[in-house]
């Protein structure tokens, strides 16, 4: 799933800096193959939904109305506004207030894109209404798996906490001196 969503999100930016909309056809979606990305997830929108005559990026994209976009590594021509990157006119107030501005701008595409659909969250609801989770709590996802020696290292447990008590020092330099608390989502 993770994969997927960085390529939505990657198509979704790809959009936003070529002046374009978002149309995703998610039918046949390995998670929910019924109604794709809908089933799950509130559509993108409600009114562009389909794509006329998309066409392959290449280097004639810039004159296309709808254009079908490859998995990042393979876009050619790339364009200076893929990840990491920010928008010009946003950088400086981001660089100003966030430590990875680039984290903080897709942060906000990603929160769109998983927007729950009414059916979902209703099952959110009723899933964590048992669950005894106090807050604050820091979340970590400890991989250990599928991406170990082919995407990633392995890092032991104790280096993610590292982190975890870096966040909570700066609460307590904040005025925050709360209970230390760590959620941990691993497939290990």
């Amino acid at each position: 799933f993770g994969c997927q969503l960085h390529h939505l999100m990657y198509c979704f930016i790809v959009a936003y800096a070529t002046r374009r909309t978002l149309i995703l056809d998610s039918k046949g979606w390995a998670y929910s193959s019924e109604h794709g990305w809908s089933d799950v997830f509130q559509p993108l929108s409600t009114t562009c939904t389909a794509a006329d005559h998309p066409v392959n990026w290449g280097s004639n994209h810039r004159n296309m109305k709808t254009v079908s976009l490859p998995i990042i590594e393979s876009l050619v021509p790339r364009l200076p506004q893929l990840p990491q990157a920010v928008p010009k006119d946003l950088a400086d107030e981001l660089m100003a207030f966030h430590g990875h501005p680039f984290v903080w701008f897709a942060g906000h595409f990603v929160k769109y894109l998983m927007r729950p659909n009414a059916k979902m969250q209703s099952y959110i609801d009723s899933k964590s209404k048992g669950l005894s989770i106090q807050k604050p709590y820091v979340g970590i996802q400890v991989r250990r798996t599928d991406k170990i020696n082919t995407e990633a290292a392995f890092h032991t447990l104790a280096e993610y906490m590292v982190h975890v008590e870096e966040w909570y020092e700066y609460q307590e330099v904040l005025g925050n001196h709360w209970k230390k608390r760590v959620y941990i989502a691993t497939d290990d």
